[in-house]
């Protein structure tokens, strides 16, 4: 048998293990993803995506026979894949450091590609590890029939996939290897350039901002409040503020994208320091004899929160400047709401043209 005919049965044998084998790689590439979406969400480590897969077929057999493997099932270390994308470059070196002692990495045939470029040179960089699940894991029954079954987690940040998106998808057509003509080259090496250094600047950007936003906790916690509200102040005044309702989950501590809405609002009631906040929740707090707790009960997030307070505070002065008909009606809860607090808020309501919604009852009396 000559040795383009054992290549090939090679090639057809290794097809045809792996059409069988595919599915159990299916599931082996999901359990990772999903175990590494637990493990930085639960240590709140942020991410862009992360995404997983079974190599299939075709690419399979594509990459034996590029690398002329002899052994392609004990050589192949990728049939698994999971991709992990970052926000910015530390966010990589975090994942990395929570992802290694999860897993046995084999740290002789992953690596880090640009630690292998040097600093003197531009291109690909991205984290690439060969891993398997420990004995720990493997000895649980979920996870015993992944033992042995090597996988791939790779590692980057969305500037450095979509480098590396760019030029793979540009640059396989040439085998890799770019043409010289009209300095193709050279202009892709300094597009890599570019990507680089504006990956760097955000990183350096958002470790800055963690650095403000830790210092403007510290200042809230110190009561020092003489800081303009803007999204990072806000949230740290609200986790220290309203700290006892968040933990009973009174209400969840999110503004639903809308930190912008609740600023601006803020300003138009000429509330622009935290200090300037505080000073009107202290303020119902004692003049309506009520708690914190009275203020956030009728609030599922921190926009109607906020919206509620202004209203509390100044209502004809929030319709007239804020309000600006970002809603139409209201219902009996809301009336109940700000009458605790002296409020005749169908009346208030009905003056700016909103109307009272009925609320949906079982039995048409029960309001009567």
């Amino acid at each position: 048998m000559s040795a383009i005919e054992t290549q090939t049965d090679i090639y057809k044998d290794l097809e045809d293990w792996y059409v069988t084998e595919k599915p159990l790689f299916d599931s082996l590439s999901k359990k990772v993803g999903s175990l590494i979406e637990d493990i930085l969400e639960k240590n709140n480590v942020e991410y862009h995506s992360i995404t997983f897969r079974a190599k299939d077929v075709e690419s399979l057999i594509t990459k034996a026979k590029s690398k002329k493997y002899k052994n392609p099932k004990e050589q192949i270390q990728d049939f698994a894949g999971i991709r992990i994308i970052t926000f910015v470059k530390s966010d990589v070196t975090k994942v990395c450091n929570l992802i290694k002692p999860e897993f046995i990495i084999d740290e002789k045939n992953s690596s880090d590609k640009g630690e292998e470029l040097g600093d003197d040179k531009v291109g690909y960089r991205s984290v690439h590890y060969i891993a398997k699940f420990n004995e720990a894991r493997t000895s649980l029954f979920e996870y015993s029939h992944f033992k042995d079954k090597c996988f791939e987690i790779q590692i980057r940040t969305i500037l450095e996939h979509a480098w590396a998106d760019i030029s793979h998808d540009r640059t396989y057509k040439f085998n890799n290897s770019l043409p010289e003509k009209n300095d193709i080259k050279r202009r892709f090496a300094l597009a890599a350039a570019s990507l680089e250094m504006v990956d760097r600047e955000f990183d350096r950007l958002s470790n800055e901002l963690e650095e403000y936003s830790i210092e403007i906790t510290n200042d809230t916690v110190k009561g020092n409040l003489e800081h303009e509200i803007d999204g990072t102040s806000l949230m740290a005044y609200v986790q220290n503020k309203f700290s006892i309702p968040i933990a009973k989950k009174m209400i969840k501590p999110t503004f639903m994208k809308s930190e912008k809405n609740v600023i601006d609002e803020l300003g138009q009631m000429g509330i622009n320091t935290l200090n300037d906040l505080d000073n009107i929740i202290d303020k119902i707090v004692e003049t309506k004899k009520v708690s914190i707790d009275e203020i956030v009960i009728d609030s599922s997030n921190l926009l109607g929160l906020f919206r509620n307070i202004m209203i509390i505070h100044d209502p004809e002065k929030y319709f007239e400047n804020a309000w600006q008909g970002k809603w139409s009606g209201i219902d009996h809860d809301d009336i109940e709401y700000f009458g605790k607090f002296g409020l005749d808020y169908l009346k208030i309501a009905t003056n700016y043209g909103l109307s009272l919604e009925e609320d949906e009852y079982e039995d048409e009396d029960e309001y009567k």
